[in-house]
């Protein structure tokens, strides 16, 4: 039996190199993967099991029915694509961000952002274009291999990290695109100021933009983008004047990331993901967007079982632990109790379809009283999960 580099090769990129020698698998309950493949007649079927664990890392791979010759050309595929011919490589994306971006910053060889040029951008004489997102280019290294499919699992990897980073630690809300994939109905104006209804495909594009480089962008052809004051920027009152700072820590929090433990960083990602979905879910659903928000501060709390003296059945305590949580790691929240309290309170009413923000209800239709509580509600939980995420990194390496 070969064991087919389990100990060397990342284990998702060992099965999609399964996927593409046999042509697909089948999946069961058992956690059991079977994978197998014929020229058309059963007799000479070919097939492969792989047992993995709970947390879906490889166990055993049982090749017993596998030929020598195939078991070769399967060892051969994954030399040649998971452990030789590996280069580092730059890839480049085009991504938006809320806030516009003059000068350029980097995180070590993680990635680094730069402003677009302004005449990249689509612009008429005659009209002035508003934006709610800014485009900006956002370059991640990776390591290369000779298969284009196991490039894009890296490359993804590498840039939807450094897109939660940048959401968590820093005040802006950081996309990979604009929301609408699909054709849309939209106006242009002509050089005489006149306007015309077309159908668009959403994206952003400008000539000579390489999605893949052997190097990282020389900066020293951009300013350097402004620092603000770490005692000022995390506070989640902070407001940053309509261009993007950083904190003077910046590359000191991300480093903090970097050296959390399993545990800890497994929190830290689920948080960050909840928190990313909730910005991007924003325009289109206040309601989606809060409970997104509040899971990701959830994310962070234990959840040991307690026994109800009552019942003798589980219970978590959350509502208990989740504002002992904010008390924590927030200190000044404790000033607004109520507010403190109604976080809760609204994220369970949510979830359990009891309500729905004003704004998904009645679209469009201003109620004054009600929603502008909703949204005072919806954005100060959105920048206090900011200053928690600084909080939390920081108490987690005092412990």
């Amino acid at each position: 039996m070969n064991n087919y580099f389990l100990t060397q090769v990342n284990h998702d990129e060992l099965i999609k190199i399964f996927h593409l020698y046999f042509g697909g698998a089948l999946y069961d309950n058992t956690q059991v993967i079977r994978f197998k493949k014929n020229d058309g007649d059963v007799k000479n079927e070919i097939s492969m099991n792989i047992h993995y664990s709970k947390n879906y890392n490889i166990k055993k791979i049982d090749d017993s029915a596998l030929p020598v010759l195939n078991k070769k050309e399967i060892e051969l595929k994954i030399r040649e694509t998971l452990i030789d011919n590996q280069v580092l490589k730059i890839a480049r994306y085009i991504c938006f961000v809320n806030q516009k971006l003059e000068g350029a910053f980097k995180y070590k060889k993680l990635f680094q952002v730069l402003p677009l040029a302004q005449d990249s951008a689509s612009n008429n004489k005659n009209h002035s274009i508003t934006t709610r997102y800014w485009p900006i280019i956002l370059e991640v290294e990776y390591c290369a291999s000779k298969d284009f499919s196991i490039n894009i699992m890296r490359m993804q990897e590498k840039l939807n990290s450094s897109l939660r980073i940048l959401n968590a630690i820093t005040r802006y809300q950081f996309n990979i695109e604009q929301k609408c994939k699909d054709s849309i109905w939209g106006y242009t104006w002509d050089e005489q100021g006149l306007s015309k209804t077309k159908v668009f495909q959403p994206g952003y594009l400008y000539q000579d933009f390489l999605a893949q480089a052997d190097y990282y962008s020389d900066l020293s052809k951009y300013q350097d983008v402004k620092y603000e004051k770490v005692e000022e920027y995390h506070k989640w009152t902070y407001q940053d004047g309509g261009l993007i700072k950083l904190p003077q820590d910046f590359e000191m929090i991300i480093d903090k990331i970097f050296t959390l433990k399993d545990k800890q960083r497994k929190q830290f990602d689920i948080a960050t993901t909840y928190f990313h979905k909730g910005v991007r879910a924003l325009s289109e659903s206040p309601s989606v967007a809060f409970i997104c928000f509040v899971i990701a501060i959830e994310s962070f709390i234990e959840k040991k079982k307690e026994i109800c003296s009552l019942c003798k059945q589980d219970k978590y305590s959350v509502n208990q632990k989740f504002r002992q949580f904010l008390t924590d790691y927030l200190p000044n929240i404790d000033l607004y109790p109520e507010f403190k309290k109604m976080i809760y309170d609204t994220r369970s009413n949510l979830a359990h379809g009891s309500m729905a923000f004003q704004m998904d209800i009645k679209p469009g239709q201003f109620s004054a009283l009600k929603e502008s509580h909703e949204q005072s509600l919806q954005m100060n939980t959105y920048f206090i999960m900011r200053s928690l995420f600084y909080n939390w990194l920081n108490k987690q390496l005092q412990r």
